[in-house]
């Protein structure tokens, strides 16, 4: 991820949701936690690596992102992001990296962890 190269308008091709986690009182003195929607934009995905691994003598992959987009203030590491898929089911990441490439808030970097859907 050092060599970032800002998308082109042409590359921002992928519409995608930001979402964050909110509490919200149960009524019985606990809170519960939901997801809500902060943005909608059209960001830069590329594949960036991916793994295969044994978790309880269970194969389980796991599938890292890059996304480049134009910078928002408001991106952290505790959202995810999800991808919709039309008439598919769509694609969901958990935000693990938000950089600034080049300290001029002028496009976000972030590495992302493809999840399962919830």
């Amino acid at each position: 991820m050092a060599n970032f190269k800002p998308p082109t308008v042409g590359e921002l091709r992928h519409k995608v949701i930001f979402q964050q986690l909110v509490s919200t009182p149960d009524g019985m003195g606990g809170t519960t936690g939901t997801w809500q929607d902060v943005l909608s934009t059209w960001v830069r995905m590329s594949a960036w690596k991916g793994k295969e691994v044994l978790s309880s003598n269970q194969p389980a992959t796991s599938a890292w992102f890059e996304v480049a987009m134009r910078y928002r203030p408001n991106i952290t590491p505790d959202m995810r992001i999800i991808e919709p898929g039309g008439d598919k089911v769509g694609r969901w990441y958990n935000i693990r990296f938000v950089n600034d490439p080049d300290q001029r808030r002028r496009w976000l970097q972030l590495s992302v962890e493809a999840i399962k859907q919830p």
